[in-house]
């Protein structure tokens, strides 16, 4: 039986803490940790105080905080981590367009948490980072006498799609991680996967390096950002000459080898994609002295982040054509349908 605490009750870090809430015949004790402030405090009181399936578009999570609520420990205070088995570290690392970062203060509250942990702890870093930052952290908390040999540190990306199938997106998934070829600590996460994650059908790949694993996020969501760019240059095209760019695309899926191909939309969905792109710049800035461009990546986050502008400018000139049009309704302000993340 294990004792695992989740840090970060967002996005990511709550879902999961929920999901991991339900294999109580392996669990001794699961704790929920948000950040010591007012704003963790609050968190934490609007999730205890939350009403039966309000918390979540999706019912299966919701049914299952229901059942296992009281089960369930809540804390501002990172010592209540002190005796667990297994952390999982979900609070995200903020980098801008201008590649700045909070990794300073991110080092330091990691390192409390190393500070604490019970010897043979293990050490989960479950957010999306740019290829680099887990050895860099580990090089910062060796300068600041903050790691330790017996606590032991894996990267594995999160993966999670908030919405109606919320829980699917984290437990039935495809997950990869690194413990940086520690066989010992390899084989206990693969046994932990195995309760909280359904890794009979969707398999696990483990990867010998740290920066395997954080590349394969950010490589994956890098991909679909340029698609979207892509799409958006063809859109134009389509507009000027009157095609049906929906039905060429359809054509096109006839064929498997294509079938990933986008479709023409109103703006980049998704927060992930709107930033992870930047993560490859941002590893070229900081760990390989700017040796590396990224010419793609800055195309098309350029060329993304021009969308919505041009949807706005052609909705306009509809406007101004049909004078018998006065009233717009938006219905729906989120990236997809049936998802409550607004970001």
């Amino acid at each position: 039986m294990y004792e695992i605490s989740v840090i970060g009750l967002g996005f990511v870090g709550l879902p999961l803490l929920i999901s991991i809430s339900d294999k109580k015949k392996f669990l001794k004790k699961i704790t929920g940790i948000e950040i010591n402030n007012k704003i963790g405090e609050k968190k934490i009181k609007d999730i205890k105080n939350s009403k039966n399936n309000s918390l979540f578009l999706d019912n299966k999570l919701n049914k299952i905080f229901s059942k296992n609520k009281k089960d369930i420990n809540f804390s501002i205070n990172y010592n209540n981590a002190s005796n667990s088995d297994f952390i999982f570290f979900c609070f995200p690392l903020h980098i801008t367009k201008k590649l700045t970062t909070n990794f300073d203060d991110y080092c330091n509250l990691i390192g409390k948490y190393f500070k604490i942990a019970k010897s043979g702890a293990i050490f989960i870093f479950n957010s999306t980072s740019p290829p680099g930052i887990t050895s860099q952290i580990i090089k910062e908390l060796r300068k600041k006498n903050l790691i330790r040999d017996d606590v032991f540190f894996v990267f594995s990306p999160e993966r999670v799609m908030p919405g109606i199938k919320y829980y699917d997106s984290i437990v039935n998934s495809h997950r990869v991680f690194s413990s940086n070829s520690n066989l010992r600590i390899s084989k206990k996460v693969k046994k932990l996967f195995s309760i909280i994650f359904n890794t009979k059908k969707f398999e696990v790949t483990e990867f010998k390096k740290y920066e395997e694993a954080e590349c394969t996020k950010i490589l994956e969501n890098s991909y679909r950002a340029i698609n979207i760019a892509l799409i958006e240059e063809w859109t134009i095209l389509a507009e000027k000459f009157g095609i049906d760019l929906f039905s060429v695309i359809k054509a096109i899926k006839n064929r498997d080898t294509h079938s990933n191909i986008m479709k023409p939309g109103l703006g980049v969905g998704g927060y992930c994609l709107t930033k992870d792109p930047y993560f490859a710049k941002f590893t070229s800035n900081k760990f390989l002295n700017n040796k590396l461009n990224f010419p793609f990546v800055d195309l098309t986050m350029k060329i993304n982040s021009k969308m919505h502008i041009r949807v706005t400018k052609e909705i306009n000139k509809i406007i101004q054509k049909d004078h018998k049009i006065n009233k717009i309704l938006i219905a729906g302000i989120s990236y997809a349908e049936n998802v409550d993340d607004i970001r």
